[in-house]
C-alpha cells in the first residue's frame, strides 16, 4: 500500500472515530452503562472471555478444547461448542486493563471501527472513490443487523469485518490467480472460520456463486474456478491441521455440542423476525438499482444477485404466507451441504446481504455524484452520511434494533455469596435450581470455582454431556433436585416428587463431596424462570434444612460437610 493509500485509510479511520463518539456517547457519559444491554448470550460471551484469560494466565491451553469449569467433573467441549476463541484471546489485554462494563464497551467500539475500515478497503478497491467508500463502510458498520447481534449478546456474530477482507481476497484472485493471492484468500477464509464459523460457510457459498457467475459472464474461463479450487483445498488442509485433534478425540459432534436443529426453530430465527422491515426493503431496493440501464454493469449485477440470494436464505427454510408454509432454498442447503444443518440462525445470512448492499450503495453514490467537482463532493457525501445517521439509525418508526441498546451491569454479580466463595480454597459448587438463562456463568466469573451446572438446563437430555446426565440420575440427591425442576412444568404430576430418604440423602452428599463439591447455593433468581419457582425453593430449603449462611436477598449457602455431620 503506497503512502497515499495510508493517508486515505487514516482519514477514513478518523471519520469513523467521530461517528463512534456519536454512537457511544451515552456510554462515554455514563461509565456504568453496558453497550448492547444484558442478555443470556452475553453471559456466555463474557464467561468465554474470562475462561480464555484464565487458561492463558494459568498456561492451561488444553482448556481451550475442553474445560471442567462447567459440567464438573465430566467437563465440556469448548471449541466445538462455542467456536475458536480468537476474539476472546484478543480481549485478554482489555480484561487486564479495564473492568466491566468499560472493557466490553471498548471491545464493541473496536469491532465497529474494524467493520467500517474493512468494508472501506474493499469498496475503495472496487469504486476507486474514497468518499463513496466511506459511506459504504458507515452503512456496513452502523446498521440494525449489527445492533441486533449486539443487543442479544452475540459479539462474535457482530464481527463482520472478516467478510469484506475475504471478498477482497476473492477479487484479487479473479485479477490474478497467483500463488500469493491463493494463499491470502485461503487465510482470509480461515480467519473468518476462527472468528465466527457461520460466516466462513456463507463465504464458501459466495465463492461458488462468484466462480459460477464469472465463468458464464467471461466466456467460460476456467482459470478462476481452478484458483478457487486450490483456495478451498488449502483452506481445508489448514482446518484439518487446526481441528483434527479435537475432532479425532471427541468426534465431530460430541455430547453437549450445540442444540438439535429443527425447522421450526430456524423458521423463527429469520431476518423478518429480527430486522426492521424498512431496512430489508432498503437493501432490496439497492440490489434492484443494479438493474437500471444507466447503472448496470457486470460486477454490480453479481452483487445484486448475491444480495437477493442471501436475502432469500436469511428468511430460513420456510416462509409463512397466511396459513401456509412456503418452502425456501435453505432446506436444500440444510440437507445437502456439510455443516449447514448446524446453522440454526438463518438471519445471520443477512451479513452477506449487508456487504452487497454497502457495495451497491457506494457505487450508486459515486455514479450519482460523478459530475460534481472534486472540491464539492466531500460536502455532498458528508451530508448524505449525516442524513443516514440522524434519520435512519434512530428509527423514527420505533423499529426494533434501530440503535444500540443500553443497560446497567447485572446486580447479581455483586451478591455477597459469590464474593464469599471467591475467597474459599479451590473446590466445586452446585447451584440450584438449575439455571436456564446462564446467570451461573456470569457468577462464575466472580467466584472462580468449578460448577456442576452446564448451559442448556432446559435441554439437558440433548445438550448436557452423557456422563453428567448419568451423575444426575445415579446420585439420588441430584435426581431429586432435577425432578423438582422437571415436575414444576406445565405438565407436572405429583407435587412434590418423592424426597430422598435420610440414608439416600447422606449417601448423595458424600458422593458429591468425594467428587470435590464443597458448597450448594440455592439461588432464588434461578427459580424465577420456572412456573412454580417459589415451591421449588421451599422444597430445597426444607430438604437441606439449616444453611451455613442466609443472605438478605434470599440466597442460601450450604456447606456439604455440615449437612453430612448434621444428618
Amino acid at each position: 500500500m503506497d503512502q497515499r493509500r495510508w493517508v486515505v485509510l487514516a482519514g477514513a479511520a478518523a471519520g469513523y472515530l467521530l461517528v463512534l463518539v456519536w454512537v457511544f456517547l451515552p456510554f462515554i457519559q455514563n461509565g456504568d452503562l453496558l453497550a448492547g444491554g444484558r442478555s443470556i448470550d452475553l453471559n456466555g460471551c463474557l464467561w468465554y472471555q474470562w475462561a480464555v484469560k484464565k487458561s492463558i494466565l494459568g498456561f492451561d491451553f488444553h482448556s481451550f478444547l475442553r474445560t471442567t469449569l462447567l459440567a464438573y467433573p465430566t467437563g465440556k467441549n469448548v471449541v466445538l461448542d462455542l467456536g475458536f476463541p480468537l476474539l476472546e484471546i484478543c480481549s485478554v489485554p482489555l480484561q487486564a486493563l479495564f473492568d466491566l462494563p468499560a472493557r466490553h464497551n471498548i471491545l464493541l467500539a473496536i469491532i465497529f471501527l474494524l467493520n467500517a475500515l474493512a468494508a472501506f478497503v474493499l469498496i475503495n478497491h472496487l469504486t476507486k472513490d474514497a468518499w463513496s467508500a466511506f459511506l459504504g463502510g458507515l452503512f456496513f458498520a452502523v446498521n440494525p443487523y449489527v445492533f441486533f447481534q449486539l443487543d442479544v449478546g452475540r459479539v462474535q456474530t457482530a464481527c463482520v469485518f472478516g467478510i469484506p477482507l475475504c471478498v477482497y481476497g476473492f477479487l484479487k484472485l479473479k485479477e490474478a490467480g497467483s500463488g500469493r493471492n491463493i494463499v491470502l484468500a485461503a487465510l482470509a477464509l480461515l480467519f473468518n472460520s476462527l472468528l465466527y464459523w457461520y460466516y466462513s460457510n456463507f463465504l464458501i457459498l459466495f465463492l461458488a456463486l462468484f466462480v459460477l457467475y464469472f465463468f458464464i459472464a467471461e466466456e467460460r474461463n476456467g482459470r478462476l474456478a481452478w484458483s478457487a479450487a486450490r483456495v478451498l483445498l488449502l483452506y481445508g488442509a489448514l482446518m484439518l491441521l487446526l481441528f483434527s485433534y479435537p475432532v479425532l478425540i471427541q468426534g465431530g459432534r460430541p455430547a453437549g455440542y450445540s442444540l438439535p436443529t429443527d425447522f421450526l426453530h430456524m423458521t423463527r430465527n429469520n431476518s423478518l423476525q429480527f430486522l426492521p422491515a424498512d431496512f430489508l426493503w432498503q437493501c432490496l431496493i439497492l440490489a434492484a438499482a443494479a438493474l437500471l440501464p444507466w447503472f448496470f454493469s457486470k460486477d454490480r449485477l453479481f452483487f445484486a444477485l448475491c444480495a437477493a440470494a442471501f436475502m432469500i436464505l436469511s428468511l430460513g427454510p420456510y416462509l409463512q404466507v397466511q396459513d401456509r408454509a412456503v418452502p425456501l432454498p435453505y432446506i436444500l442447503l440444510h440437507q445437502y451441504i456439510p455443516f449447514f444443518s448446524r446453522l440454526r440462525w438463518p438471519v445471520n445470512c443477512f451479513a452477506m446481504v449487508l456487504l452487497c448492499a454497502a457495495i451497491l450503495l457506494s457505487s450508486l453514490a459515486r455514479q450519482v455524484f460523478a459530475g460534481i467537482r472534486d472540491q464539492v463532493r466531500p460536502v455532498f457525501m458528508t451530508a448524505l452520511g449525516a442524513l443516514f445517521l440522524l434519520v435512519f439509525i434512530p428509527g423514527g418508526t420505533g423499529a426494533p434494533h434501530s440503535r444500540l441498546a443500553m443497560d446497567t451491569m447485572p446486580p447479581f454479580q455483586k451478591q455477597p455469596v459469590y464474593r464469599y466463595l471467591s475467597g474459599q480454597a479451590d473446590c466445586a459448587i452446585l447451584e440450584l435450581p438449575f439455571d436456564t438463562v446462564l446467570d451461573f456463568m456470569a457468577n462464575q466469573t466472580v467466584h472462580g470455582k468449578k460448577v456442576f451446572n452446564a448451559p442448556g438446563a432446559g435441554f439437558k437430555d440433548s445438550l448436557w454431556p452423557k456422563a453428567q446426565l448419568r451423575l444426575l440420575r445415579d446420585i439420588r440427591f441430584l435426581a431429586y433436585a432435577d425432578a423438582l425442576c422437571a415436575s414444576s412444568g406445565n405438565q407436572r404430576k405429583a407435587w412434590p416428587p418423592p424426597a430422598p430418604t435420610r440414608e439416600e440423602m447422606l449417601l448423595g452428599l458424600q458422593q458429591l463431596r468425594a467428587l470435590g463439591f464443597e458448597f450448594i447455593v440455592v439461588q432464588p433468581r434461578y427459580a424465577a424462570s420456572y412456573p412454580h419457582g417459589r415451591a421449588i425453593l421451599e422444597e430445597l430449603r426444607r430438604t437441606l434444612k439449616k444453611p451455613l449462611q442466609e443472605y438478605p436477598d434470599g440466597v442460601r449457602l450450604f456447606k456439604i460437610q455440615n449437612l453430612i455431620e448434621n444428618g
